[in-house]
């Protein structure tokens, strides 16, 4: 019934009121499929934002990130509410291509944050910075080069083992006990 109903909302409001199944949807196939035609033909019948709203909901959000302050100790969403107990689970999703060289796998990191509806004073918020709708769907940023660190040659345990040959009969045998053998 909810889907229904977003799909009502999406459709009467000519495609101008984004409905979180229109939005999620297509964010879903991009993450699982990477396949653009299956989210223009999820687009064209209704069920979710475009392949270029994707693309632009996606730089708008690095453009918040940037313009945020950067003396935040984490980067956190802006709609998690402080000092309001969260839930929060990170999984590693590796996809597990087999390719000989090992090159060209997927590694994704997902995470969810979890707060539960609190009715009441809310702590104020910094205030953030708006970002302007623009049709903008890259972003170009500073090069910012780390310098080189070398700690120098890797040293590891010195260890002490008898030295071993091998016997006419192909048997290993130390050295002390072929001088004893041999006397």
């Amino acid at each position: 019934m909810q889907s229904f109903s977003q799909d009502f909302i999406y459709a009467v409001t000519c495609r101008n009121q984004k409905t979180p199944k229109q939005v999620l949807l297509t964010y879903a196939v991009k993450t699982l499929t990477g396949n653009v035609e299956l989210i223009r033909i999820l687009s064209r019948l209704g069920h979710g934002i475009s392949y270029s709203q994707l693309e632009e909901n996606d730089t708008g959000l690095c453009i918040e990130k940037l313009d945020s302050d950067h003396a935040e100790q984490a980067i956190i969403p802006s709609n998690i509410q402080p000092n309001v107990f969260t839930n929060i689970a990170w999984d590693n999703i590796d996809r597990l291509e087999e390719t000989l060289a090992g090159k060209g796998t997927s590694h994704r990191v997902n995470g969810i944050a979890l707060q539960a509806n609190v009715f009441g004073l809310h702590l104020t918020r910094t205030k953030l910075t708006t970002v302007k709708k623009t049709k903008q769907r890259t972003i170009t940023t500073t090069n910012e080069e780390l310098p080189l660190y070398i700690a120098g040659e890797r040293e590891g345990p010195q260890l002490q083992f008898p030295p071993k040959v091998l016997s006419p009969k192909h048997e290993i045998i130390s050295k002390k006990e072929e001088s004893k053998a041999s006397i």
